[in-house]
C-alpha cells in the first residue's frame, strides 16, 4: 500500500526518536511552544492577495511574484532548507506529481533562506522539476507572517550532525520560515494554504491537484 506524505513524515519522525531522542524531545517540545504561542495567527492565508515579490534564482536571476503569476496558477512552497529531512521529502512529493500540476497550468516554486547553493543540489536531486527562489534575508518569508526563532539549546544539539544555521543562512538570527504551501490563482489570489507549526506535518500532494483542478479553466 502507498503511503501518504504525512505518513512517511511520521516514519522520519519516528526515526529521529530513535536515534537521536534528545533532538526529538527538542523538537517536540519547540513545536509545542509554537503552537501554543499561535505564532502562524499573522500569516496569509486562503482569501489573501499574494504579496508583491523580487527574489534571485539559484542562478542568480531575479523574478518577480507577477512573472510567476504569468505563467500560470502558482504552488508556492516555504521550507527550512535541504538539511530537514521533512521539508526534502515533502519536496520530492510534490516534484513527484510535477507532471500533473503541470498538466493543470500550475508552476512549483520552493522559498528558501538558504544561501551559498545549497538548494542547487537539492533542485539536481529533484530533477529541475521545481523551481528554486532564495530568500536571503527572509524578507519574503516576513511578508507572508511565517517567521520563527530556533532556540539556541537546539542549535547546539544540531551542531554536531553538521546543521550549523550561521553557515546555512549567512547569518546568525536563528530564524526560520514557517513551513507553508499557498495555492494561488492566477489572478494572485490564495485559494488554499496550509500553514502549520509542526513541520513534521505537510499538504498532501494530492490537495494540491484537487485545489488546482478546483479553479476555472
Amino acid at each position: 500500500m502507498i503511503r501518504s506524505l504525512n505518513e512517511t513524515l511520521a516514519e522520519i519522525e519516528r526515526l529521529i526518536g530513535q536515534n537521536a531522542p534528545e533532538i526529538a524531545e527538542a523538537n517536540r517540545a519547540l513545536i509545542a511552544r509554537l503552537t501554543e504561542l499561535d505564532v502562524t495567527a499573522g500569516a496569509r492565508r486562503t482569501g489573501d492577495l499574494l504579496p508583491e515579490f523580487a527574489l534571485p534564482t539559484l542562478d542568480g536571476r531575479i523574478v518577480t511574484s507577477t512573472e510567476l503569476l504569468a505563467k500560470g496558477p502558482l504552488v508556492l512552497v516555504f521550507y527550512r532548507g535541504k538539511w530537514c529531512d521533512f521539508c526534502a521529502t515533502s519536496l520530492a512529493a510534490i516534484a513527484a506529481v510535477q507532471a500533473e500540476i503541470a498538466a493543470l497550468g500550475g508552476h512549483v516554486v520552493a522559498i528558501s533562506g538558504e544561501t551559498t547553493g545549497r538548494g542547487l543540489a537539492l533542485q539536481i536531486r529533484l530533477k529541475h522539476r521545481i523551481e528554486f527562489l532564495v530568500d536571503a534575508d527572509l524578507g519574503v518569508s516576513l511578508q507572508f507572517g511565517l517567521l520563527f526563532r530556533m532556540p539556541d539549546s537546539l542549535i547546539a544539539l544540531l551542531a554536531p550532525h553538521g546543521v550549523v544555521p550561521a553557515a546555512i543562512y549567512g547569518n546568525s538570527s536563528g530564524f526560520l520560515p514557517v513551513p507553508a504551501t499557498y495555492i494561488v490563482s492566477r489572478e494572485g489570489r490564495i485559494i488554499r494554504h496550509y500553514v502549520d507549526a509542526n513541520w513534521q506535518r505537510r499538504m498532501e500532494p494530492g490537495e494540491i491537484i484537487a485545489a488546482l483542478q478546483a479553479l476555472p479553466r
